[in-house]
C-alpha cells in the first residue's frame, strides 16, 4: 500500500459516512484501473503479435467480437472485423492478420481510455431488443429493465393502453413496451434532437410503431390525449451533482444532462402526469438508489398507492403511483 493510499484511508476513516464511502470508491476504482491497464496492455501485445505468433484462443476471439468497431458491423450485426459470426468466431482456427490485429488493438486502447463498449460495438441489448447506440445519447442500462417490467405490469389488464415514455434516449423503454405490448399506443419524448433522431431510427429498424417527439417532458403530446393516457414512464436524470466526479469514465461518456438531476424533475413530471393521465392511470419512474422515500413522498402529493420497487441487487430502483 502506497503512502498516498494510507493517508487517504486514514482521512476516510475520520470523514463523515458519505465522504468515507466516496473516498473508498475512488481507491477501489484506482486499483481496478491499474489492474485493467495491465490486462489491456497484455491483451494488446497479444493482439499485435497474433499474426506471427499463434492463433487467438476462444476468449480473445470473443473479445475481438465484442469490441468490433462500428465500421466493421454489418446491418444485421453478424459480421465484424474477423468476417464471421459468433459461432464461427469460437470455431475459428486462423490467425489474425495484421489489419485485424491493428483494429482489435485500437478498440482495446479505446476501452482502456474509458470508451464504453457500446460505443465500440454500436449496439446495446435491452430486454428482447438490440438497440443502436451513439455517442451523445444515454446508453440504456440493464437495471432499467426493472422499470419496463413494472410498467408492463401496471397496464397488464388495460386493453390497448396509451403509454408515454418521457426522456426516451435511444427509445429503449418505449420500444420494449411496444415490442411486448403490440396493442399499445406508445409515444416518446426527449428534449435532445440527437436522442429523438436515434429513437426514431431504432423504431424504424426494429419495425416498431412508436411516435417519437422532440420537447420537454409531456409538452409535445397532442392535446387530444389529455386525460386519456394510461401510463407515463420515465428514467429521468437523477445522479446528484456531487457524485459526478466519482463516476466511472464509461458512465461519464454519457451526456451530463442525461445523468445529472435531482428531485425537481420528479416534481415537474408528477405535476404534468397528473394532468395527462386518466383516472386510475399510473406513473412509473426510475430513481437513485438513495432517493426512494424522497421520490415516493413527491408522488404521494397527488398519487395513491405509491410503492417503491427494488432491483435485483436489493436497491430502491422504481417508484410507482396511481392517479386517483
Amino acid at each position: 500500500m502506497s503512502g498516498t493510499t494510507a493517508l487517504e484511508l486514514a482521512a476516510a476513516g475520520r470523514a463523515a459516512p458519505r465522504e468515507r464511502a466516496a473516498a473508498l470508491r475512488r481507491l477501489a476504482r484506482r486499483r481496478t484501473a491499474l489492474f485493467g491497464a495491465v490486462v489491456v496492455a497484455l491483451t494488446v501485445a497479444v493482439a499485435l503479435a497474433a499474426p506471427w505468433v499463434a492463433p487467438f484462443d476462444p476468449y480473445a476471439q470473443d473479445l475481438a467480437h465484442r469490441l468490433r468497431p462500428p465500421g466493421w458491423r454489418d446491418p444485421a450485426g453478424g459480421l465484424h472485423v474477423l468476417g464471421t459470426d459468433r459461432a464461427g468466431l469460437y470455431a475459428r482456427q486462423d490467425r489474425l492478420d495484421a489489419r485485424q490485429a491493428r483494429e482489435l488493438g485500437r478498440a482495446l486502447c479505446q476501452r482502456c481510455a474509458g470508451v464504453p463498449i457500446q460505443h465500440l460495438t454500436g449496439e446495446q441489448a435491452f430486454r428482447r431488443l438490440t438497440l443502436e447506440v451513439r455517442p451523445g445519447v444515454f446508453i440504456p442500462r440493464p437495471e432499467t429493465e426493472i422499470l419496463v417490467e413494472v410498467a408492463l405490469a401496471a397496464v397488464r389488464d388495460v386493453e390497448a393502453p396509451v403509454v408515454v415514455d418521457v426522456g426516451t434516449g435511444t427509445g429503449a423503454i418505449a420500444l420494449a413496451i411496444k415490442d411486448e405490448r403490440p396493442d399499445a399506443t406508445v409515444l416518446a419524448t426527449d428534449v435532445a434532437p440527437e436522442a429523438v433522431e436515434l429513437a426514431r431510427a431504432n423504431a424504424a429498424r426494429l419495425g416498431l410503431e412508436v411516435d417519437v417527439r422532440e420537447g420537454d417532458l409531456l409538452g409535445p403530446l397532442p392535446e387530444e390525449l389529455r386525460g386519456w393516457v394510461d401510463l407515463v414512464v420515465s428514467n429521468p436524470p437523477y445522479v446528484p451533482p456531487e457524485e459526478y466526479e466519482d463516476l466511472p469514465p464509461e458512465v461519464k461518456a454519457d451526456p451530463p444532462e442525461a445523468l445529472l438531476g435531482g428531485t425537481e424533475v420528479y416534481e415537474r413530471l408528477a405535476a404534468e402526469a397528473e394532468r395527462w393521465l386518466r383516472d386510475g392511470g399510473a406513473l412509473a419512474v426510475e430513481i437513485h438508489a438513495e432517493a426512494g422515500e424522497t421520490v415516493a413522498g413527491i408522488l404521494r402529493r397527488a398519487f395513491m398507492d405509491v410503492r417503491v420497487r427494488q432491483d435485483l441487487a436489493g436497491r430502491d430502483r422504481v417508484v410507482l403511483g396511481w392517479r386517483p
